[in-house]
């Protein structure tokens, strides 16, 4: 199920000598290049960005704008 994702980080995490917070949004990805799909069972995503990011806080939204979750089950989704 294709959903939005906002994710909330320190710049620190990406940007060593930047302070602040930095808000990350991530679309939904048709690109065969986001995710790892060469396994079906573990898909993480290949992304360094998120591989770096610690995640503040989060909101998952369907794409009709229903409120999945939250940063408890962002490990789930991404």
């Amino acid at each position: 199920m294709p959903v939005w994702v906002s994710i909330k980080t320190n710049k620190d995490c990406l940007f060593p000598s930047m302070s602040g917070l930095l808000e990350i949004t991530i679309i939904p990805s048709f690109n065969k290049y986001f995710r790892n799909v060469s396994r079906k069972f573990n898909r993480k995503s290949n992304s360094p960005i998120l591989r770096r990011t610690k995640y503040l806080s989060a909101k998952i939204v369907s794409l009709d704008g229903t409120i999945i979750g939250d940063e408890t089950i962002i490990n789930n989704v991404i």
